[in-house]
């Protein structure tokens, strides 16, 4: 019976989170909660990804900012959570939409 009611907890903890993310959740591909942080982290998420599958040795030469050298390093470089989300990034090649939103859902559930 306990471990019926935990997973009884667990299914319904994620039912929350699904709903409580509703816009996103309905259209991954699609939608971002606002136009600031959101686009930024998927950015940085989607250059690491893009970073390692071909230069991992070039990660901190982003394309942004131009020509300033390792320009990654003047934010967060987010590596932990590009690296579970790369396979996504890989994939399906959608940066703002899927791979941000499948991070907020994942951080969500875990």
């Amino acid at each position: 019976m306990r471990a019926r009611g935990l997973v009884a907890a667990a299914a319904a903890y994620a039912v929350i989170a699904v709903l409580w993310a509703m816009p996103t959740t309905a259209r991954p591909t699609e939608r971002v909660p606002d136009l600031g942080d959101p686009l930024h982290l998927a950015w940085t998420m989607a250059w690491d990804a893009h970073a390692l599958g071909g230069q991992p040795w070039r990660i901190y030469d982003a394309n942004a900012f131009h020509p300033y050298p390792r320009s990654l390093t003047f934010a967060d470089h987010l590596m932990p959570e590009a690296l579970m989300v790369a396979p996504i990034f890989w994939t399906t090649g959608n940066a703002a939409g899927e791979v941000r939103n499948s991070m907020s859902a994942r951080a969500a559930v875990e």
